[in-house]
């Protein structure tokens, strides 16, 4: 089989572009490029069970869990990534919660906190504690829902430079030092 010279050089400028990244829909490769490097929102060394599951509301949303029942209200929540801080109340559904705004279009959402440690419009470093686990909004167990968005769409979470697994719940220990 013959391929022209014109098919070839249209390969080699074609090819490198599909393997630039493996970004969702949501996401365009400058954007990947852009995502900050997202940490546990739980401090160094403490393990937490993920929990993610297929019919959740925002999809790629996480329930962070230490124990059972409600053994993790009061833990402390940190930032996951440094940014400016939007605090919010919702009486059904997130409850008290924090978004911090990251730039390039990058925000990570912090639900159902038990209490509040940062005010609107506050700088955070990645780390600085933004509250503590609870179960507000209605909730009937106490855990950290967590999302990472992208120009207000969730998307996969990737925490310490790797993807989180999607569907079903894992372990994983918090690099966030």
């Amino acid at each position: 089989m013959r391929i022209s010279r014109l098919a070839v050089a249209a390969l080699a400028l074609l090819a490198p572009l599909a393997f630039t990244t493996t970004a969702t829909a949501q996401e365009s490769t400058v954007d990947v490029m852009a995502r900050p490097a997202f940490e546990m929102p739980f401090p160094c060394g403490q393990i937490w069970r993920a929990g993610t599951r297929s019919n959740h509301n925002p999809l790629y949303a996480i329930d962070f869990n230490m124990g059972s029942g409600d053994s993790d209200a009061g833990k402390p929540v940190i930032a996951s990534a440094g940014g400016t801080v939007d605090v919010r109340y919702a009486a059904s559904g997130y409850g008290n919660y924090v978004v911090i705004n990251h730039g390039g279009g990058w925000a990570t959402y912090y639900a159902h906190l038990g209490s509040v440690a940062v005010r609107d419009g506050q700088r955070v470093a990645r780390g600085a504690r933004v509250g503590t686990v609870g179960k507000s909004g209605g909730q009937t167990y106490t855990h950290l829902h967590y999302e990472q968005r992208l120009n207000g769409n969730d998307v996969k979470a990737v925490l310490h430079g790797k993807a989180v697994t999607y569907y079903g719940d894992i372990s994983t220990k918090s690099a966030n030092c």
